[in-house]
């Protein structure tokens, strides 16, 4: 069977692309269960929000080929690089069962694939659900090297959808749509390419926190805000926002605390400078005749957390990172980067086109982006303008309207109710988050900065690294046993999208306060308000609270049922560049052997 190609080019200016002739995505099927996928990395051009800039495509586009399977299918997807720079592929959310080397993080599970070089990839797909799969080093993925992965739940696979409805036509009609989502990829652009930008952060200080646009599936425009759409968002500590809706680089927002840094370097082309484009909309497509249409939203973004809505529609959140939870009846759903939301819609208006609405969730930049949701068009149809409002949930920049409902994460419920987290942990490991410098930042004290990227792979020999890396950049721990992982942010922190490789744990406790006790058993019984034992949510990633004026604290617990080398870091591409990263050494001492062609590179 030949899966369906991805049109790359639909003629309109965002969507112009230079590159290679006949650069499409190559899918063949081995039997009924291997699905083979090449996946060939170029340079090239696009001017996805109206303003063309360097990207680097995956098979001639950005975001790259869908990648669809089923679960309990094999993959094989062989990636060849093309590109001027080293790179690696990680497959986001996928738990990798006994396939560390395919897990692409550079200097932990492999090498780097240097340029002209093929590596092939191999994992069995023992979830469903949504994921999303990018360039893991540098921040390249930000120049355009990330695509979706969606693996159909298996035909016998226990559903949340009788929870929604009782109607077996309705329960039927979202089992249908749950097998084949309309994928709803959010992004941020900026006109600057990765290194450009890592490099004015080192020449300034400055982190450069100001995107162009925001995208829905690799479409978008440049919008600026007029000053009455700003108006809301002016007050202390906000007294001005830029011509794009930016705290300007000398805010002490960005520069409190260091006095190193030089905001008047700043290019006004980062920060000031905004040109509305005229560049069209996405139209995600569905079909009134199936009653309901399952959207699965993926943040693919390298620097904003992204909220959506979808006008004249409820959103019912039924999975979260691939995980089945108990349902959830919102109008609004925000999404740090890396997560994932599955939610279903009743198609129940009339048949028409309908906004959806993106936007960063708040400072230091108030930014919206739009879509189409569309009844009647096709994905390919050109969009360049927006249809009536129907009640919409948010304004320019996220603001929330309508007395619209937004989830909180910390609500949803695993689905089924058996997927509990065990009650006590055998271990705690406490990791203190802090900026150790203008220009660095540690998920636990030490930053793990980029050379770490070109060393010999963490998974090869992880007796070496536990002797020769800091140890506050590496934790180990025996297989099977219960972890408690303390994340504390200082006053001052942001939130942080924190992603773990491989297992998922449950997100147990969650507070604005700083974290005083020895233990999570001693925490809740002092503070049992803090933390959920019973159904706490079930995750691959996990944001932090805002530290905004006290210290804060996230408790996540884990099983390890896998011996494995893993990896741990904030998903702000910046963040995770400047050090927010450690390893995890997971009953390493019984390790399965590494198969030759993985231990020799891919030779």
């Amino acid at each position: 069977m030949r899966l369906s190609l991805v049109a790359l080019f639909t003629g309109t200016l965002a969507n112009i692309v230079f590159a290679l002739p006949g650069a499409v995505q190559v899918a063949r099927d081995q039997g009924p269960s291997t699905r083979k996928y090449d996946l060939e990395l170029t340079t090239g051009y696009a001017a996805s929000d109206g303003i063309t800039r360097p990207v680097y495509f995956v098979n001639g586009i950005t975001p790259g080929p869908q990648i669809t399977a089923k679960k309990g299918d094999d993959l094989e997807i062989t990636v060849t690089n093309k590109l001027p720079v080293n790179v690696t592929i990680h497959w986001h959310g996928i738990d990798q069962v006994n396939t560390d080397w395919s897990d692409g993080v550079p200097g932990v599970t492999q090498g780097m694939i240097v340029p002209g070089e093929v590596f092939i990839y191999r994992w069995t797909a023992t979830q469903s659900g949504l994921y999303w799969y990018h360039a893991h080093s540098r921040d390249i993925y930000d120049d355009g090297v990330r695509g979706v992965i969606y693996l159909e739940p298996a035909d016998d696979e226990d559903t949340p959808f009788d929870l929604i409805s009782s109607d077996p036509d309705d329960v039927s009609a979202m089992v249908a749509a749950n097998k084949n989502p309309s994928i709803v990829a959010l992004g941020d652009r900026k006109h600057f390419d990765s290194e450009r930008d890592l490099a004015e952060w080192n020449r300034t200080h400055i982190e450069q926190l100001c995107v162009d646009s925001l995208l829905v599936n690799g479409k978008g425009r440049v919008i600026c805000p007029t000053p009455q759409a700003l108006a809301p968002y002016i007050a202390p500590p906000v007294t001005n926002l830029t011509a794009r809706g930016c705290i300007p680089p000398d805010s002490p927002i960005l520069t409190s605390g260091f006095n190193d840094t030089k905001p008047q370097l700043v290019s006004p082309d980062v920060f000031y400078n905004c040109d509305n484009t005229t560049a069209p909309f996405s139209v995600v497509s569905v079909d009134p005749t199936g009653k309901w249409a399952a959207l699965g939203f993926v943040n693919t973004a390298g620097l904003w957390q992204i909220k959506v809505s979808v006008d004249g529609h409820k959103l019912y959140v039924y999975a979260a990172d691939g995980q089945y939870h108990h349902p959830q009846i919102v109008d609004v759903v925000t999404i740090p980067i890396g997560e994932r939301y599955q939610v279903m819609i009743k198609l129940d208006q009339p048949a028409a086109d309908y906004t959806i609405r993106i936007a960063a969730d708040g400072l230091p930049q108030y930014i919206s982006g739009y879509a189409v949701l569309s009844y009647t068009k096709s994905c390919d149809d050109v969009v360049t303008s927006l249809p009536p409002d129907v009640n919409p949930a948010m304004a320019y920049g996220g603001l929330i309207l309508n007395n619209a409902t937004t989830l909180n994460p910390l609500s949803l419920q695993p689905y089924p109710a058996s997927l509990a987290p065990p009650q006590e942990a055998t271990h705690t490991f406490f990791l203190d988050i802090n900026r150790t410098s203008s220009l660095t930042w540690a998920l636990d004290k030490t930053s793990y900065l980029p050379f770490h990227e070109l060393q010999s792979p963490v998974l090869f020999a992880p007796q070496d690294a536990a002797a020769e890396l800091d140890p506050t950049l590496l934790f180990s721990y025996p297989l099977g046993s219960v972890i408690d992982l303390v994340l504390q942010s200082a006053v001052g922190d942001p939130p942080h999208p924190v992603h773990k490789h491989k297992h998922n744990a449950w997100i147990i406790g969650y507070g604005t306060v700083p974290f005083t006790w020895d233990s999570v058993a001693s925490a809740i019984k002092e503070q049992p308000s803090l933390f959920n034992l019973v159904n706490p949510p079930l995750r691959d990633g996990f944001n932090t609270p805002p530290a905004t004026t006290s210290a804060a604290f996230l408790v996540i617990r884990l099983v390890v049922t896998e011996a494995s080398v893993t990896y741990m870091h904030c998903h702000i591409n910046t963040h995770q560049m400047g050090g927010m990263a450690v390893v995890l050494l997971e009953g390493a001492d019984q390790l399965a052997p590494i198969p030759p062609y993985y231990l020799n590179g891919g030779k």
